[in-house]
């Protein structure tokens, strides 16, 4: 079964230093490709460039950027997901991607969100908590 959401940690610079277990999943991407790197080194130019806005977006204005995009699944099937960014302590940004591609085609209103301000509350507050142990 899919996780409903994945996590990841970034350097300012874009650099990966930690990545959830559902985000190796959903993109099939060993771990040791992954860390000390930037999306632009780990996946098409399009795709990268949606993240890197995500996170400049996060950096420039000190608040959660929060967007809606389409990533295809490592089995080649594409999903939905709303992607959540903020930067926390040491100006490190963190990435929480809810999987809602059965919420929206359960809605016929394409504005139509789920709820997930208090969920990525405390996901952020369980991810701080981890970081700093």
């Amino acid at each position: 079964m899919r996780s409903k959401y994945i996590t990841f940690l970034k350097e300012a610079n874009g650099r990966y230093l930690h990545i959830s277990g559902a985000f190796l999943e959903c993109f099939g991407i060993n771990p040791s490709r992954l860390i000390n790197r930037t999306c632009y080194e780990c996946f098409d130019y399009e795709m990268a460039r949606e993240f890197d806005e995500g996170d400049r977006c996060a950096v420039a204005t000190g608040k959660t950027d929060t967007r809606i995009v389409n990533w295809p699944h490592a089995d080649g099937h594409k999903m939905l997901w709303m992607i959540k960014k903020s930067v926390i302590k040491d100006g490190l940004i963190l990435g929480v991607a809810f999987d809602i591609t059965a919420y929206m085609a359960n809605h016929s209103s394409g504005d139509l969100l789920p709820p997930m301000d208090i969920t990525h509350t405390r996901m952020v507050e369980s991810s701080l908590r981890s970081y700093a142990a």
